[in-house]
């Protein structure tokens, strides 16, 4: 089983693309070191107030994998301080 997180995030304290990619850089790092996962940012690249990250959650068991979507999405709301979590959406491949 797989299960995509789509993240989108607001970055209130970016005035350009290389403070955001700053800010995305930490995150990004800590959610492949602490989860395990796959995670990278997937749209909206040309916009610096707005990032959208997706992550890919694999195993064999659907609650465990629901059970740590919820641990990644509290971790992230967490360790997001350059703006809110906006919106986060999951979708089971």
């Amino acid at each position: 089983m797989v299960l995509r997180l789509r993240v989108l995030l607001s970055l209130e304290a970016c005035d350009s693309l290389k403070q955001k990619r700053g800010a995305l850089a930490p995150v990004l790092a800590g959610l492949r070191k602490r989860f395990n996962t796959g995670a990278a940012e997937a749209n909206l690249q040309d916009r610096h107030d707005r990032a959208e990250i997706e992550c890919a959650l694999v195993g064999n068991q659907r609650r465990h994998l629901q059970s740590e979507a919820d641990k990644l999405q509290s971790w992230l709301e967490q360790a997001w301080h350059a703006g809110q979590v906006l919106d986060v959406s999951l979708e089971w491949l």
